[in-house]
């Protein structure tokens, strides 16, 4: 079980791994089959980049896994809008949303993220959660929890300045208002202190 949740990541590479040897193969036989018709095949520099881009996605995988995940998702982004190609077939679908169209978007590449995200949705939608409830406070316990944590952050930084410092902090509107906060609770602190 360890060893499937350790290497779960890896199901997009894998997949592509198969269809970039099946893809090779065809380029090695020259001929393609498609509706029973045989055309020339060849690879393209957009099949070169994809394969060398896949082989760094496996090396990032073992080397330097907090960078994999990012590098993945860019990978496949650039799979499903046609800049890369894993395929001997490139077979695209679009729509038309009132005048905008998109653009042509790989259905291999599609259904591969779809994999991917429904493998993984536990760990997306936590990272999800956890980043929305830190960028937007939705309520107001978090949004002074929130505020709190800023001012403490800014105090932390500023506890080795001196009054002058703190003073300038507070008279100059250059500084974001937890900032201005953190100086003015530790100048009143510094006078709480003097006064014992």
């Amino acid at each position: 079980m360890n060893f499937i949740k350790k290497y779960l990541q890896l199901l997009p590479l894998v997949v592509l791994t198969l269809v970039s040897a099946i893809t090779i193969m065809n380029a090695l036989k020259g001929k393609v089959v498609m509706n029973d018709l045989e055309y020339d095949f060849s690879l393209s520099i957009s099949h070169y980049i994809a394969f060398l881009l896949l082989a760094i996605n496996y090396i990032l995988f073992f080397v330097y896994r907090n960078v994999y995940k990012y590098a993945v998702t860019i990978f496949l982004v650039a799979g499903l809008f046609n800049f890369i190609n894993f395929s001997s077939l490139t077979s695209n679908f679009s729509f038309r949303i009132g005048g905008f169209h998109t653009p042509g978007i790989q259905p291999v590449i599609f259904f591969i993220i779809l994999i991917t995200v429904l493998t993984n949705y536990r760990y997306i939608n936590e990272l999800i959660t956890k980043n929305i409830r830190d960028i937007s406070p939705n309520t107001k316990q978090n949004a002074s929890q929130y505020l709190s944590e800023k001012i403490d952050t800014f105090k932390d930084r500023y506890k080795s300045y001196s009054t002058d410092e703190l003073n300038h902090i507070i008279t100059e509107n250059k500084f974001v208002p937890e900032a201005i906060m953190a100086a003015k609770e530790l100048l009143y602190e510094r006078q709480l202190q003097a006064a014992n």
